[in-house]
């Protein structure tokens, strides 16, 4: 069993993914902001596999999440999760960062997505 955290200001998108994500197996820490991602993972230091994290939080933009995450955590795995896109991001420069989940999504890839990234 992998531990996720998932980053989502969406309810229902952070409520249903959750679900989904336990429902494959996984241990899944639910936050709908950065502030509260940095928390989760400075609480759970070391037992986060992967981050789900969504470029549009309230708090903070998830482009300024990301670096900090990679900078804090360098051993973390990351899917950015977003329903759109900004053509400027180049994900290649970010070795943390492991696939792209495009919005809406379907159980399957996310499934396959996140075994991917755990695995890869």
């Amino acid at each position: 069993m992998s531990t996720i955290l998932l980053v989502e200001d969406e309810v229902l998108i952070l409520d249903t993914t959750k679900e989904l994500l336990e429902m494959l197996d996984h241990r899944v820490y639910a936050v709908n902001s950065g502030g509260s991602a940095l928390s989760t993972l400075a609480e759970h230091n070391g037992e986060v596999d992967l981050v789900l994290l969504d470029l549009s939080l309230q708090d903070m933009d998830g482009r300024q999440l990301l670096p900090e995450l990679t900078e804090k955590y360098p051993e973390l795995k990351i899917v950015i999760c977003s329903g759109s896109l900004p053509d400027e991001l180049d994900f290649e420069s970010q070795p943390a960062v492991k696939g792209v989940l495009n919005k809406p999504f379907e159980l399957k890839e996310l499934r396959d997505i996140v075994q991917q990234a755990i695995n890869g």
